[in-house]
C-alpha cells in the first residue's frame, strides 16, 4: 500500500509575501472604484475629501516611496516629511494634483500601482530588507517599509465601500 504523501503547505519568502500583500490591498481598492462615474470620483464626499482626493495621495506617496527606497538603497537621506506630517503631504499631493479629472486619477492610480510592483519585484529580498540602522519613531526603516502599506490601502477601500452603500451607488 503506498501511503498518501501530505501536502506540506507552501511558504512564501518574505519578499512574496510582501507583494501578495501590495497586491491585495491595491486589488481590494481598485474594486471600490468600481461603479464610480467621474462626479462621483470628484465630489467631496469622503471627510472633505473626494475619491480623487485619495487617489491622488497614493499616487504621491507611491512616488514618494519609490524615491525614498532608491535613496535609502544608495545611502543617501530618505525624506521623512510625509510620515511626520501626513496632513501637509496629502494637502501638497491634492493641490498638484487638483485639475485632473477623476478617471485620469483613475488611471494614474492603476500606472502608480504598476510602478511600485515592478520596483519591488526587481529588488532582491535582501534589499527590500535591508537594515541600515535608521529608525522612525523607533521602527525599524528598511525599502520595505516605504513601500507596501496594505492596512491603508484596505482602509481607503472600506471608507469608499462605505461610501457608496450610503449614498446607493454600485449595488445590493
Amino acid at each position: 500500500m503506498s501511503k498518501k504523501l501530505e501536502a506540506e503547505p507552501s511558504v512564501l519568502s518574505k519578499k512574496d509575501q510582501l507583494l501578495k500583500d501590495f497586491i491585495k490591498g491595491r486589488k481590494v481598492l481598485a474594486a471600490s472604484l468600481v461603479d464610480l462615474e467621474e462626479d462621483d470620483l470628484i465630489i467631496k464626499s469622503l471627510d472633505g475629501y473626494s475619491v480623487g482626493d485619495i487617489l491622488a495621495h497614493i499616487v504621491e506617496w507611491d512616488s514618494s516611496a519609490i524615491r525614498n527606497a532608491h535613496n535609502f538603497l544608495e545611502g543617501k537621506d530618505v525624506d521623512f516629511s510625509p510620515d511626520e506630517d501626513n496632513d501637509a503631504f496629502n494637502n501638497r499631493a491634492i493641490a498638484k494634483w487638483s485639475n485632473t479629472k477623476g478617471r485620469q486619477m483613475v488611471q494614474m492610480f492603476n500606472r502608480s500601482t504598476l510602478e511600485v510592483t515592478d520596483f519591488i519585484q526587481f529588488l532582491t529580498e535582501e534589499d527590500l530588507f535591508c537594515d541600515r540602522q535608521v529608525r522612525f519613531k523607533d521602527k525599524v526603516v528598511t525599502p520595505a517599509w516605504f513601500l507596501v502599506e496594505s492596512d491603508h490601502d484596505l482602509d481607503h477601500a472600506r471608507q469608499i465601500e462605505d461610501w457608496k452603500r450610503e449614498v446607493g451607488i454600485g449595488g445590493i
